[in-house]
């Protein structure tokens, strides 16, 4: 997002030629068959963004803000998005994009004295746990996935909008209905 001018068709020829070549797909954009096209100036788009430093908080926050500019996601929320109230709150939203990214990248300095991308990553996908560890002994609710939740004791655990067919899917995910409730 926004649409790149690549379609499905290209997805599943560079899908196809990249386990033939031994490459991943990404390395396969890369290629002088896509090189000319919309499928190379996105290769090239990532590859700069990728390319910038992310030592410091204020890289992350220049990351940010080059995500905004070469994306153009912002055009793409005035383009599409026909309510103005609306709007204006999608813009503001990814507008805080640069200095949630800042932000996040001074804590995880600060708590780990490291700053660099895999420590981002590692605390995205751990924050939940995180903010778990900072609320023990108080009352709260964890909104997850039931597959997320398999595996994991609650005293109580309540399943919202769960029909017959999703307890054939959890059953064969390893996780019966009838054990949860």
């Amino acid at each position: 997002t926004p649409g790149r001018g690549i379609g499905l068709k290209t997805l599943e020829k560079i899908e196809e030629i990249a386990p033939s070549n031994d490459q991943t797909p990404f390395k396969v954009t890369q290629s002088s068959a896509f090189a000319d096209g919309s499928v190379g100036k996105f290769a090239a788009m990532i590859r700069e963004l990728s390319a910038m430093p992310m030592q410091k908080p204020e890289d992350f926050e220049a990351l940010g803000l080059a995500i905004l500019k070469q994306t153009g996601l912002e055009n793409d929320i005035r383009t599409k998005t026909d309510n103005p109230q609306l709007r204006e709150k999608k813009l503001a939203n990814i507008r805080s994009l640069p200095k949630w990214l800042a932000t996040l990248s001074e804590e995880i300095l600060e708590e780990s004295g490291v700053m660099d991308f895999q420590s981002m990553l590692d605390s995205l996908s751990l924050d939940n746990d995180r903010r778990e560890e900072k609320d023990k002994g108080k009352n709260h609710v964890s909104l997850m996935t039931i597959h997320a939740a398999k595996g994991l004791e609650f005293p109580a655990v309540f399943v919202v909008g769960v029909e017959e067919r999703s307890n054939i899917r959890m059953r064969e995910s390893g996780l019966d209905l009838d054990s949860v409730l």
